[in-house]
C-alpha cells in the first residue's frame, strides 16, 4: 500500500543529482524496508531508491511511480528523472548517451536514440515525442563519440562530416542517420544491355569510397516494367560486401519484350544508379 507522500529526494550522491536534490513529488510504499540494501533516495524517509549487490551483479528497486517520469516529459521537468535513470543503467554497467543530444543548449527532453553498430559503420535511430512546452519544429543538436560522416537515410543526403550534427524533428517524428568512417563517392551498376526469356540476368553493383573499402552496405533493387510499372517481383535487398556485391535478376519465360529499368540504391546513403536492359521477344 503506498502510505508515503512527498518530496523525492537524493539520500546519496549521483551524477548530476547530489545529496538533497528532489527529483519530484512521489510516492513511496511504507512498507519497505532497506536491510542489506542501500538507499539512494527517499520519500518522505521511506527509502524510495535501493540498491543491493549479489556477487557480481546489483539490483535496484524503485519504491514509487515509474510512470511519473513520461507525465514529467510532458512538462519539461523530467531532467532529475532523466539523471536518475541514467545512473540506475550505469550500475548494470550499460553505458548510457553514447550519442548526446540536446535542444537549444540543454539536454533534449522525449529525444530517443537507437544506435546499432556493423563493423566501423553506425546507424542511428531517433524518435521525438511531442511535449506540450515545446514548439515545433525543434532543432536537434547530436555530438557523437568520434568524427563521422552522417547521411540522412531517408533524404539520402550528406549532412556533413565531424562530431557534430543538428537535425530538425516534428512532434513524434522519426529519422535514421547513417555514421560513417568514410564519404561515399558513388553507387555503380553494370547490367548486360539484353536479357533472354527464362534465364537469370547477372550484374554487378560498386559502392565507391574515396578512401578504403566500405564496411557492408544494404542496396535496395528495383525495377520498372516497359510500362513504367513498379514489378514487385524483381525488388530485393542486396548485401555488398567490401563495395561489390552480385545482382541476379531472373526473367520469367513469359516476361514481356520490352525495355526494364534497374534502379539501385545504398539504404545507409541515398546514393543510386539505374541502367536499362532489354528483354527480347
Amino acid at each position: 500500500k503506498y502510505g508515503a507522500y512527498g518530496d523525492l529526494t537524493c539520500v546519496e550522491a549521483m551524477p548530476g543529482l547530489p545529496p538533497g536534490t528532489v527529483i519530484d513529488r512521489a510516492t513511496a510504499d511504507q512498507s519497505v524496508m532497506a536491510t542489506t540494501a542501500e538507499a539512494h533516495g527517499a520519500v518522505d524517509g521511506k527509502p524510495a531508491v535501493l540498491v543491493n549487490s549479489f556477487g557480481r551483479g546489483r539490483a535496484v528497486l524503485l519504491n514509487t511511480f515509474v510512470g511519473r517520469y513520461e507525465l514529467c516529459q510532458a512538462d519539461g521537468t523530467s531532467r532529475p528523472w532523466t539523471s536518475l535513470y541514467r545512473w540506475i543503467f550505469q550500475q548494470a554497467g550499460v553505458a548510457t548517451d553514447r550519442v548526446e543530444v540536446s535542444a537549444g543548449g540543454q539536454p533534449a527532453i522525449g529525444a530517443r536514440r537507437v544506435h546499432f553498430r556493423n563493423g566501423d559503420m553506425g546507424i542511428l535511430g531517433v524518435r521525438k515525442n511531442g511535449l506540450g512546452f515545446e514548439t515545433y519544429p525543434v532543432k536537434l543538436d547530436f555530438n557523437l563519440p568520434e568524427a563521422r560522416h552522417v547521411y540522412d537515410m531517408r533524404a539520402g543526403k550528406h549532412l556533413g562530416s565531424g562530431r557534430t550534427f543538428r537535425a530538425e524533428f516534428e512532434a513524434l517524428e522519426t529519422r535514421f542517420f547513417a555514421l560513417l568512417p568514410y564519404p561515399v563517392k558513388a553507387a555503380r551498376l553494370d547490367l548486360p544491355k539484353t536479357a533472354a526469356r527464362g534465364q537469370v540476368l547477372k550484374g554487378k553493383v560498386t559502392i565507391e569510397t574515396e578512401v578504403g573499402k566500405p564496411d557492408p552496405h544494404a542496396v535496395f533493387v528495383q525495377v520498372r516494367g516497359p510500362g513504367g510499372q513498379d514489378l514487385d517481383w524483381f525488388e530485393q535487398k542486396l548485401w555488398v560486401e567490401k563495395g561489390k556485391g552480385e545482382l541476379r535478376l531472373p526473367i520469367a519465360a513469359n516476361e514481356a519484350a520490352g525495355a526494364y529499368t534497374v534502379r539501385v540504391r545504398d539504404i545507409p546513403t541515398g546514393m543510386a544508379a539505374e541502367q536499362v536492359f532489354e528483354v527480347k521477344p
